[in-house]
């Protein structure tokens, strides 16, 4: 039996984040200016871990190899984590069995439904968005600040390239929607970061500075703080008004879940 609300006939899509957690900090990727929106007296810029579609044939933990030489501009070394994370019938983080997970082992799997683009309608067309934000999706209700009482995302972001999608359209107008799995692997830098093109700079964020993210927080107080570093991309200067927040798509949130469960060690593991 299918999953209420997903179509059986379109295939999962399946989604790698990296997981780049070193020295009590997590990297992020800031949106690139084509998924900026000003709203408010903001600037909102999406902050995500960096993530892309895994294609068919291909081993997720290559495509992860590939995603930190494309978003971070650097080689690197994908590591296998102690135990897999994810939602469990019980809790909303737990340690799962690893039974099916090729090596090395997530840290994280993540399964949620993504909406299946709709190409029929050239205004819902995507140009190019394949990278960390492809996919995103769901309501940013509850955030503070500027996204406050919000019922879905920025305009232009809900979903990945046309181009990689079947036909989504229903017959009826209703968005089609797809089992996504996202599996975030732990992954070690072997030099400075440098934030690659679509993505405006790479930011470090202490678990507690990532929480704020979660709820949406001016880049300036963010930066104000001792637990976060940034480092923009060449050829873009964010504006004064940036407003940065986490759609959580990528298993963002479920890295704070971690940490509250079982402590900062089951994020910030040894590199072996």
């Amino acid at each position: 039996m299918s999953e209420p609300g997903v179509d059986a006939d379109i295939a999962q899509l399946l989604l790698v984040s990296l997981v780049v957690a070193h020295s009590g900090r997590i990297t992020l990727l800031l949106g690139g200016v084509e998924t900026w929106r000003a709203i408010s007296g903001y600037t909102l810029i999406p902050a995500t871990l960096p993530a892309g579609t895994v294609e068919p044939g291909v081993a997720s933990a290559v495509t992860a190899v590939a995603l930190g030489r494309r978003w971070l501009g650097v080689p690197v070394d994908v590591l296998p984590s102690e135990h897999l994370y994810g939602a469990s019938a019980e809790h909303a983080i737990d340690r799962l069995p690893t039974s099916g997970e090729d090596a090395p082992l997530p840290l994280l799997r993540v399964e949620r439904r993504a909406p299946v683009e709709q190409i029929n309608d050239p205004s819902q067309r995507q140009t190019g968005m394949s990278g960390p934000l492809a996919g995103m999706s769901g309501p940013l209700a509850g955030m503070s600040g500027p996204l406050a009482g919000m019922s879905g995302p920025p305009a232009g972001m809900s979903g990945p390239p046309a181009s990689s999608l079947p036909d989504a359209e229903n017959g009826r107008g209703i968005p089609r929607m797809q089992r996504a799995i996202v599996r975030a692997y732990r992954a070690a830098l072997s030099g400075e970061p440098q934030a690659g093109d679509g993505a405006s700079g790479v930011l470090w964020l202490a678990p507690a500075a990532l929480r704020l993210v979660m709820r949406g927080a001016a880049l300036a107080e963010l930066l104000a703080l001792p637990t976060v570093a940034y480092q923009p991309a060449r050829d873009v200067v964010l504006p004064d008004d940036a407003f940065v927040y986490a759609p959580a798509e990528y298993g963002e949130r479920a890295l704070l879940r971690i940490v509250a469960k079982y402590g900062p060690t089951a994020l910030f593991q040894s590199r072996a």
